[in-house]
C-alpha cells in the first residue's frame, strides 16, 4: 500500500502538484478511509490527540505496521486441517448429483 502510495504521489508531483499542507490532509483524509479500523484505530492511538496527523507520519506507520504483519505471519504459519465431511451422491440418470449435508449446496457434473 504504501509502494502505491508513493507512486502516486511522484505522478502528481509529476503533473505540476506540489505537496503542501492541506493536499497532504485531504489525502491522508482519502486513505484512511479505504484502510481496515484496526489499523485505523491503532494510528489514532499513536499520535496525539490534539496534533494535526502528517501525510508522512502515517506512511511511516503503514510501513512500520506491514513489516510487523509480515514479521508475525512469518513466525507463526497457520495451517488448517480440513475436516472430514462426508457427503450423500444420487445417482439420477446421466447426471451426477453432490449434496454436501451442512451447506445443502449442490454440484452437477456431466458424465
Amino acid at each position: 500500500m504504501t509502494d502505491i502510495l508513493s507512486k502516486n504521489i511522484r505522478a502528481l508531483k509529476l503533473l505540476g502538484f506540489e505537496r503542501n499542507n492541506l493536499s497532504d490532509l485531504i489525502l491522508l483524509n482519502i486513505i484512511l478511509k479505504k484502510i481496515d479500523r484496526e489499523t485505523r484505530k491503532q494510528f489514532e492511538q499513536s499520535i496525539d490527540s490534539n496534533q494535526i496527523p502528517e501525510l508522512d507520519t502515517f506512511i511511516m506507520f503503514l510501513e512500520k505496521r506491514s513489516q510487523t504483519i509480515d514479521s508475525i505471519n512469518r513466525s507463526a504459519p497457520i495451517t488448517h486441517k480440513p475436516k472430514q465431511v462426508p457427503f450423500h451422491i444420487k445417482v439420477k440418470s446421466f447426471l451426477i448429483r453432490m449434496i454436501h449435508p451442512i451447506l445443502v449446496q449442490s454440484v452437477n457434473c456431466l458424465i
